[in-house]
């Protein structure tokens, strides 16, 4: 897919990294602003949400807490800085105005039909860069803070590894373990352990 979106425009492509990389919300996306990114230190400081015209609070950001920020990957960063800068906004719709869920959703149908996958929604590329942490062994602390999930457990439910990349690094980490050495056994016994 993302050879799709740079095929289609740096906008498209900005977009669909922001949610894939950067595990933003479609509402993040619409709202967020140059002021919140800081491409020196590959950040992105999630600050602004837009849903149905309305700007809210970002649903992790509570009224006195610090708003969060989020890595960027290299290629994120390399997407950002070929976007041509239309006023505060990051993204702006074709129209000049504030892009929207459907304006979003309407630019990912495009690249998911042009990469020839199923079309599903946007948000589905978050649970994506979620399973490719994990399938890349990234903390689960790590991924909860880059998704800014309150709760690791909702973390885990966003991690979708299939039964064969599950067993394949069941079994590396079993055949890891067996190349080191346990713990050397000590030959006294206290007493009342052990067999009697």
């Amino acid at each position: 897919m993302v050879e799709a979106a740079e095929k289609i425009g740096p906008e498209h492509l900005a977009a669909l990294l922001l949610m894939l990389d950067g595990l933003m919300r479609v509402s993040e996306v619409c709202a967020l602003r140059w002021t919140d990114v800081d491409l020196e230190r590959s950040r992105i400081t999630v600050r602004h949400n837009i849903s149905g015209g309305q700007a809210w609070r970002p649903k992790h950001q509570k009224k006195k807490s610090k708003p969060k920020s989020v890595g960027m990957s290299p290629r994120l960063v390399a997407a950002l800085r070929s976007l041509e800068r239309k006023g505060d906004l990051v993204l702006v719709h074709r129209s000049g105005r504030q892009h929207t869920r459907s304006t979003i959703q309407t630019m990912m149908r495009k690249v998911q039909r042009r990469a020839g996958v199923p079309v599903w929604s946007p948000h589905k590329f978050k649970h994506t860069g979620v399973s490719v942490m994990g399938e890349h062994n990234a903390p689960l602390t790590l991924i909860q803070g880059q998704a800014r999930h309150a709760h690791v457990s909702t973390t885990a439910r966003y991690i979708h590894v299939d039964e064969d990349t599950h067993a394949e690094k069941a079994a590396a980490f079993y055949a890891a373990m067996a190349t080191k050495r346990p713990p050397a056994a000590t030959t006294e016994q206290k007493p009342g352990f052990g067999p009697n």
